[in-house]
């Protein structure tokens, strides 16, 4: 007498578990390195932290210390860093490939909030790199140029707003990539926009007060050289963040929600 088996319950497709958050963002971190363009990306930004840290020996002897090598490496970091969130933001965009991502995870929040834990965490990194640039050339100042120069004047508040100049950059430059959706024009707005503000705040009469609260070249400037001493000072680095960070990104996180996937 034969015997009947009975079928397999079909597996539910609610039955497949859902991929991590910490998964998601060890990707978008491979992302980030993951590549030729992005290693040498990275790699050239290094290099070029170092390269303009490195004038800070032309100056006077009293003012080759360590606020001075993290300002100036600080300021580069800033400056390119927010490019590689722009290409976080829009590279999938452009290549086709966020079809797969959002597939394989549907909530895109999910995918934007480990593009920008992986970006939180380049900044953390380069933050290091910069006080240890600055940590290795204090001392060979003092070899080459003599005091008064090698003194190390960084302290951990110093530290702290470096690593908070670097974020708030790169979150500008993710900001304006999920906005644009676009890493050429994205990239043309990052660099555009902000520079054309600081050039009417110079020749327009009376611009000069608001760009002490809207011009990011001077407010996150502020918090590379370790330079926030007042808290009105805060003040003006939270409205320029609130400008060309908070509201962008919430626009673009709108329109990325709304965007057809195709």
């Amino acid at each position: 007498m034969s015997t009947v088996h009975a079928p397999a319950p079909a597996r539910s497709a609610t039955s497949t578990p859902p991929v991590l958050l910490t998964d998601l963002v060890r990707v978008e971190l491979r992302k980030l390195v993951d590549t030729r363009a992005g290693v040498w990306l990275h790699a050239t930004v290094a290099l070029l932290c170092a390269a303009v840290a490195a004038a800070a020996f032309a100056l006077p002897a009293e003012e080759v210390v360590g606020t001075a090598f993290v300002a100036y490496g600080g300021a580069v970091a800033s400056l390119l860093l927010p490019v590689t969130a722009i290409l976080a933001l829009t590279t999938e965009w452009s290549q086709g490939s966020v079809l797969t991502s959002f597939v394989l995870v549907p909530h895109r929040s999910r995918v934007v909030g480990a593009k920008l834990v992986a970006i939180l965490a380049s900044a953390t990194v380069f933050s290091a790199f910069v006080l240890a640039l600055a940590a290795l050339a204090t001392p060979l100042a003092r070899a080459l140029v003599g005091a008064p120069a090698g003194r190390w004047d960084v302290g951990v508040e110093h530290s702290l707003t470096l690593w908070l100049g670097i974020v708030l950059s790169m979150l500008m430059g993710a900001a304006f990539g999920a906005l644009v959706m676009n890493p050429a024009g994205a990239i043309v707005v990052y660099l555009v926009l902000p520079f054309a503000w600081s050039v009417v705040g110079q020749l327009v009469d009376g611009a000069d007060d608001v760009a002490q609260w809207l011009d990011t070249s001077i407010t996150y400037s502020r918090l590379l050289e370790g330079a926030v001493e007042t808290g009105g000072q805060w003040q003006q680095i939270a409205v320029s963040t609130l400008v060309w960070v908070l509201l962008p990104l919430a626009a673009g996180l709108v329109r990325l929600g709304r965007r057809e996937v195709r």
